[in-house]
């Protein structure tokens, strides 16, 4: 069948300006709610609590307005619902995250890594976790120094110990990375026994930024039972290191927490700098002996493994993690790779490099699974002359979408919406 062309038919310009489109939901594409679409949503789900999709599109707009408490509400409801809808997840994770919940936000987002089967989201999953967990432990932190006198009352925990990162002596720049750096190879070594649970870098490096100490402060042994009873630790380790071009010296000393003093006398080692790594197992050997903890030959000898044997490359990690527990992902996972650059064989860094690219290249936005696609009530469109037509016909074929072009958005979303195959069949059909 051939298409007439439209100037054939003198009754387009009555028929277009006499259009009023019906109360019918268009649906738009998936992305933000406008503001628009509130109202609609809102009484959508008034008549049916039970939408899943109306639930979680109204949450988003919530929690895009800031409305983040009655966000999670609805969203706890739809996700309760359907507990592996991606949208669900992802709308409820962001406005857990968005309500200071990291904790019930990791909840919903490793439920679904372990159970969803959309890989892409389980990926962009992936990303969302480091970003939760650094939130959990900063506001960890701030929650303990706001307790601090209650936390004081309490007894600390048996067999606990915080090791806090040493302090740069010696002013070189470029030695700075070694405290948090020897610091997460001390958590490492100290938990070889199982005997002892050392408690991890990062939670003491936010407590610390939380008190703002200075470097200096932290080996007071005073400051150190401080930090030890908000962190519930029985005790705690410090530590000095100065570093030069030709060597290296480290002080270490076991601070208890309920006593204030130190446990033993320090412990102090001297070498190369580059014997740096075997001054460093020695000294986590005396520390155990500190702690009164009797070394198996096994377990000595498991603490003598290096992890890496390149100055360098420990340079590298300890800058890694100086970004990481700063939230600057693209620079801590720049630093790990070029860490395991250096050392093939330094597995701590290569992890670690992997877990911070996850986070830095995953978009704040989910991909579309995570999202619901929108609906909005069309509305009447008023019959008004368009700009440049006269009386006649001319350019009218400009404005009037070819009827063989195929329309995207109708075909997306299964029906016809205000695009151009129902105004032409309304047009086409009319007697």
């Amino acid at each position: 069948m051939s298409v007439l062309p439209f100037r054939r038919f003198p009754f387009v310009p009555l028929a277009l300006s006499a259009l009023l489109v019906g109360c019918a939901p268009a649906f738009q594409p998936a992305g933000p709610v406008a503001a628009g679409e509130i109202p609609s949503l809102e009484a959508r789900v008034a008549e049916n609590p039970e939408s899943v999709p109306d639930l979680v599109r109204l949450g988003q707009g919530y929690r895009e307005m800031g409305r983040t408490a009655d966000a999670v509400a609805l969203l706890e409801r739809a996700h309760a619902l359907e507990p592996l809808r991606p949208s669900a997840v992802v709308q409820l994770g962001l406005a857990l995250e968005a309500e200071a919940r990291p904790d019930r936000a990791r909840e919903v987002y490793e439920a679904y890594r372990r159970d969803g089967e959309s890989a892409a989201l389980q990926a962009w999953i992936d990303g969302r976790l480091p970003v939760v967990r650094r939130q959990a432990l900063v506001l960890a932190a701030r929650d303990a120094v706001a307790r601090e006198q209650e936390l004081a009352t309490q007894p600390p925990r048996s067999g606990h110990v915080a090791v806090l990162p040493f302090t740069v002596a010696g002013g070189e720049e470029a030695f700075a990375p070694l405290g948090r750096a020897l610091a997460e190879f001390l958590v490492t070594d100290l938990s070889v026994t199982g005997r002892l649970t050392v408690l991890e870098r990062s939670r003491v490096q936010f407590l610390l930024d939380e008190l703002a100490l200075a470097d200096s402060d932290r080996v007071d042994p005073a400051t150190a039972a401080r930090s030890g009873r908000l962190l519930g630790a029985e005790n705690t380790v410090v530590g000095v290191v100065e570093a030069s071009p030709d060597a290296v010296a480290m002080e270490a000393a076991v601070v208890d927490v309920v006593a204030v003093g130190l446990r033993g006398d320090p412990r102090t080692e001297e070498d190369a700098l580059q014997e740096i790594f075997a001054a460093q197992k020695r000294l986590a050997l005396g520390l155990h002996d500190a702690l009164g903890i009797e070394l198996t030959p096994a377990e000595e000898e498991r603490i003598l493994e290096f992890r890496t044997r390149s100055l360098e490359a420990l340079l590298a990690y300890g800058r890694g993690l100086i970004a990481e527990d700063g939230g600057d992902f693209p620079a801590a996972a720049a630093h790990f790779r070029e860490a395991a650059v250096l050392d093939p064989g330094f597995q701590d860094a290569g992890v670690r490099a992997g877990e911070t690219e996850v986070a830095s290249e995953t978009p704040p936005e989910p991909p579309a699974e995570g999202l619901e696609v929108g609906t909005v009530d069309e509305v009447a469109v008023e019959a008004a002359p368009l700009p440049g037509v006269g009386d006649g016909l001319e350019g009218w074929e400009d404005l009037i979408p070819d009827p063989l072009v195929r329309d995207a958005v109708s075909e997306a979303t299964g029906r016809e919406g205000v695009g151009r195959t129902s105004v032409l069949d309304i047009i086409l059909r009319r007697p």
